[in-house]
C-alpha cells in the first residue's frame, strides 16, 4: 500500500511539473504571436502611413 501510494505521488508530482511545463509553454506561445502580431501591425502601418520614405524600417528600428 505505502509503495501505491509512492507511486501515486510521483505521478502527482510529474502531472503537476508537466501541466506548469505547459502553462509556460502557452505563455511563450501568446507572448511569440502578440509579438509576431504587433510587428506585422507596425509593419502594415509604417508601409501605408503618409510619411513612408523609400527606406523599409526594419525590426530593429533601423533603416536598409
Amino acid at each position: 500500500m505505502t509503495f501505491f501510494s509512492f507511486q501515486f505521488s510521483v505521478f502527482s508530482f510529474q502531472f503537476s511539473f508537466f501541466s506548469f511545463q505547459f502553462s509556460v509553454f502557452s505563455f511563450q506561445f501568446s507572448v511569440f504571436i502578440l509579438h509576431f502580431t504587433f510587428f506585422n501591425l507596425w509593419e502594415f502601418y509604417d508601409n501605408n502611413t503618409v510619411h513612408n520614405t523609400s527606406q523599409s524600417r526594419r525590426f530593429d528600428g533601423s533603416f536598409e
